[in-house]
């Protein structure tokens, strides 16, 4: 079978194959006939002919994915949840950009470093103490973190029951520490949900160094790979999960897909003493670790856009004396005749953090 889930004049794309998770399906393209099809399930015969052309790997991830992906998430923004749940176009279409999104997820290069923001509060203790913080995915603010779907019949609630909590005997000792490959340029949302609105503190670490410490025995694209968020509609489904159950934290749901995530995961009892980590275990029963780190892991910190000099001076002081030189860079809003834009600055001395400052507007 296969379901036409796209069609306008001279343009509509059919899927095919199934809906497994694990298949990338196939697209063909009509862009020849004007008329327009109806969208729903078809029979093989009604997509076949010259018309008809399959198209690349590299045309649907350049393509389609986009396409699909805008019109998935405008239909369930604007419609009901029963009318996407029960369509067979939005399924096949749901389906379809999972998994092209897996595989431009696992064709993009690696970054050469990952950022990690902080709040005013989080940068100074980081900077203090020379560590990150990994916490469990319960203190996280996405309220699907760590949820699959259910294989099993919910007419024995006991087994049901039953199999939840041995599955959060098993979580209780994940810990996560997040990064995003977003640049510079696309820092808004990361600088709002996780460093005062801009007024706390973005690190760089080194990909490479990362991928050192936290995955040391593993295929660099492997590492790679597994440790980049996959947004999906669909969660994945218990069964999926029987080989590690951790990777049920390597999935989000796709509302999330503007932050680029990169996640390390560690089980404190397996990981810590496997991979020598120098780690301050949880104080009063609060679910976190704080892992040391070394100035090779840091590429760069950024001083958020609407810190206060008093504050910018303390964390430049702390910068200096944990790292001594390093790249250090203020950022800022200036007046250009009526207008304003933001610039960015290399800060060596104090005395070029003072200069900066003079000439910023205050927020």
């Amino acid at each position: 079978m296969a379901c036409v889930v796209y069609s306008r004049p001279h343009f509509t794309v059919v899927i095919l194959g199934s809906l497994n998770v694990s298949d990338f399906p196939q697209a063909r393209v009509n862009q020849e006939d004007e008329k327009t099809f109806e969208c729903g399930e078809v029979e093989d015969s009604e997509h076949a002919g010259e018309k008809w052309k399959v198209w690349s790997e590299e045309l649907v991830l350049e393509v389609l994915l986009p396409l699909l992906r805008e019109m998935t998430e405008k239909a369930m923004m604007f419609n009901g949840v029963d009318d996407w749940e029960n369509s067979s176009v939005m399924k096949y279409a749901m389906a379809a950009v999972d998994c092209w999104e897996k595989r431009s997820m696992e064709k993009r290069e690696k970054p050469r470093y990952l950022l990690k923001c902080f709040s005013l509060k989080a940068a100074k203790a980081t900077l203090e103490s020379g560590r990150i913080r990994f916490s469990h995915p319960d203190v996280y603010n996405d309220l699907l973190e760590g949820r699959c779907v259910w294989d099993g019949s919910f007419d024995n609630n006991d087994e049901f029951q039953k199999c939840n909590t041995e599955k959060r005997e098993k979580l209780k000792n994940v810990r996560i520490c997040c990064f995003s490959e977003k640049s510079s340029k696309g820092l808004l949302p990361h600088q709002a949900y996780y460093a005062d609105e801009g007024k706390g503190v973005v690190i760089f670490f080194n990909t490479d160094s990362l991928l050192k410490k936290y995955a040391p025995r593993e295929p660099e694209q492997d590492a790679i790979s597994k440790r980049r968020m996959w947004y999906v509609y669909r969660v994945p489904r218990e069964e999926q999960l029987k080989g590690n159950l951790l990777d049920v934290y390597y999935t989000k749901f796709c509302s999330w897909r503007h932050e680029y995530e990169w996640r390390v995961v560690l089980d404190v009892e397996k990981n810590v003493e496997q991979l020598g980590l120098d780690v301050l275990p949880d104080k009063d029963g609060k679910l976190f670790m704080d892992v040391s780190f070394k100035r090779e892991e840091i590429n760069s910190i950024m001083l958020g856009p609407k810190m206060g000099f008093a504050d910018a001076k303390d964390i430049f002081e702390k910068i200096l004396k944990l790292f001594g030189d390093i790249k250090v860079i203020a950022a800022g809003e200036f007046e250009y005749g009526s207008y304003t834009r933001r610039r960015y600055h290399v800060i060596q001395t104090l005395k070029d953090l003072e200069e900066f400052y003079k000439g910023r507007i205050h927020l």
